[in-house]
Formats: structure tokens, sequence, C-alpha cells
């Protein structure tokens, strides 16, 4: 039932973002173990497996908000961050600026949100097959070392 009202509030919140026309800025982690393996997570709220992340707060960085959003979804901590991008997602009527980062994963992890049904570390071979296509077409450019547009389309 928690699920439902997570969805319903999702839904609800993107409608009205499109309606008012919003900006939104938020940071997405490509977080990594010492097996190369890339952290991803399932949201209560909308299908597939995600990267973590989310939204800014007043008076905090980028940084800061990597770290932050990490932590509440994964109940991880990370060291060498570091940034990758700034990609923009204008598909269904968003107009969304997302900030890419990456680091190493010094903690372990576990669900340590409502909003998290499940989390794993995925190597490039075993990715799931709804993972979502964005995260998906990151992840690889950062594993096959390729040089980032930093700024370029979600």
């Amino acid at each position: 039932m928690k699920s439902f009202f997570l969805v319903l509030a999702n839904s609800l919140r993107n409608t009205f973002w499109k309606i008012i026309g919003a900006k939104t800025v938020g940071v997405r982690i490509i977080a990594v173990n010492n097996y190369d393996e890339v952290l991803l997570v399932k949201h209560t709220y909308k299908p597939g497996w995600h990267l973590p992340g989310g939204g800014i707060k007043r008076n905090e960085t980028l940084f800061e908000a990597a770290i932050r959003e990490l932590y509440e979804e994964t109940g991880t901590k990370i060291t060498n961050i570091k940034f990758l991008g700034i990609y923009n997602d204008f598909s269904e009527g968003r107009n969304d600026h997302i900030v890419l980062f990456t680091g190493s994963v010094i903690t372990t992890v576990t669900v340590n949100s409502f909003e998290i049904e499940d989390l794993k570390f995925f190597s490039r071979d075993e990715f799931p097959k709804d993972l979502d296509m964005h995260c998906k077409n990151k992840i690889y450019q950062f594993l096959d070392c390729e040089p980032s547009a930093h700024i370029g389309k979600w």
C-alpha cells in the first residue's frame, strides 16, 4: 500500500512540474566497489533499476547532495568522489538537469530508505534487463573510460 502512495505522489509531482514548467537539478552517483561492480537501486515508486541519487537541498553543494543522497538511499559512504558531467533530460515534458558523479564505496550497503525496494552491486556482465536506459548508457561510458561529454543529453 505504501508503494501505491509513493507511485501516486511521484506521478502528481511530475505532472505539477510539467504544468508549471519547473526546472529541476539533481545528482546521480556511479558508486563502485573494489570489484568494479556498480551499485544500483530499485525504487518503490518507479519501475526498473537506477543509479542512486536525487534532489539538492537549499544551501547544499552538488558534492554534498551526491554524498547525502547515496547515504540516504543505500546507507553507504564513498571516497574519491569525482564529477563526471552535466546532462539534460527533456523527455516527457521534463526540464531536468542531472549532475553525475562517481566514487568508491567504503562501507557496506543496506536498504536505508522507504523509497528503496532493493539495492545490489552488479558487474558489467550482470546488469539487470530493466536497468534504466539512460543510467545504462552513462555507466557504460564510465566503465569503458570513454571521454565524458560533460554536457549532453541524459
